[in-house]
């Protein structure tokens, strides 16, 4: 699937550009290459949460090939662009049941799935651990989708996929029915994952950072020119 661009609704534009610059979210950096912010957050697991995404290149930290670009959510996800593209990978697993398996010779296709402690719960215990679900391999179908700005897509809890982009990108994301369940990622048959917010020099650790800063700013701005612009693209 390919979306072409069209314009974000302008009262989310305009009320996310007004967000990106407020003082009172809490951002935090996650490793695959994005900051994140709760709008709106709950106090049970059940409760519906909505989280503002900003996603840039530049905020991947090395590593992140096996430690969850490709993942799962604890939740159903409804994620709309207003702001660049999502480039995502759609992945379906299937287990490979070869018994002749040399440890030292692992093929570079085929994935293992790891747990991993979710980001509240490794703020609170400080350890941020990911541990092997099973010894089962997988090989992978992927499917790719464009989801320019304009779009929603949704994803069910359990499934896996892949988010790149290409771009500044933000994104609106709505999670319901949230499980207690450990989020999932997939990596390469013998290597060992990152936690995606484990301590990294490299890391923003918060809105006061003049790089983090800058590309909220940015964000905001733009979203700004776009709900502004609205009948231009009438």
């Amino acid at each position: 699937m390919h979306t072409y661009p069209r314009p974000p609704d302008p009262r989310h534009a305009a009320l996310v550009s007004r967000l990106l610059r407020s003082s009172e979210l809490k951002w935090r950096h996650h490793g695959i290459g994005l900051l994140q912010a709760y709008v709106v957050e709950g106090s049970h697991p059940s409760d519906t949460e909505t989280r503002l995404h900003v996603w840039h290149p530049s905020l991947r930290l090395e590593g992140m090939d096996d430690s969850g670009l490709m993942h799962d959510h604890r939740f159903v996800l409804e994620s709309s662009v207003l702001l660049g593209a999502m480039l995502d990978t759609e992945i379906r697993l299937h287990e490979e049941f070869h018994h002749e398996y040399d440890a030292r010779e692992e093929r570079p296709d085929i994935f293992q799935i790891w747990r991993i402690e979710n980001a509240r719960a490794k703020e609170s215990s400080g350890q941020g651990w990911v541990k092997l679900e099973s010894e089962a391999r997988y090989s992978l179908e992927r499917a790719k989708h464009v989801y320019s700005q304009g779009a929603t897509y949704h994803y069910k809890a359990r499934a896996f996929h892949r988010s790149d982009v290409d771009e500044l990108t933000v994104t609106l994301c709505v999670k319901r029915n949230q499980s207690s369940e450990p989020a999932r990622l997939l990596a390469k048959a013998g290597a060992t994952p990152r936690h995606a917010f484990e301590d990294d020099p490299n890391r923003y650790h918060d809105a006061d950072n003049p790089a983090c800063r800058a590309l909220l700013l940015e964000a905001s701005d733009r979203l700004a020119t776009l709900a502004r612009n609205e009948r231009r693209w009438s």
